[in-house]
């Protein structure tokens, strides 16, 4: 009889975590490209609130992870 290897719950989890995002983020930009077609005006500034989506992102990736969960930390002491 075959061996199959046990799959934990975590990487199940993180794969459709993965999965729906990325059905979100082709959804969302779908839409813009829809609301682009019909209000130019809005959709160059949903397109710019993308491109800083991207930055924020990319800003928060340079961090080490300790330093991003206290720069986050901080910012929900906020409000």
């Amino acid at each position: 009889m075959p061996n199959y290897k046990k799959v934990k719950p975590e990487i199940t989890e993180g794969f459709l975590d993965k999965f729906f995002a990325k059905v979100a983020t082709n959804t969302a930009t779908r839409a813009v490209k829809n609301i682009k077609k019909k209000d130019p005006k809005l959709g160059k500034l949903l397109d710019m609130a993308q491109e800083l989506r991207k930055q924020g992102e990319a800003h928060l990736s340079k961090m080490t992870k300790q330093e991003r969960e206290d720069y986050l930390d901080d910012m929900w002491d906020q409000f």
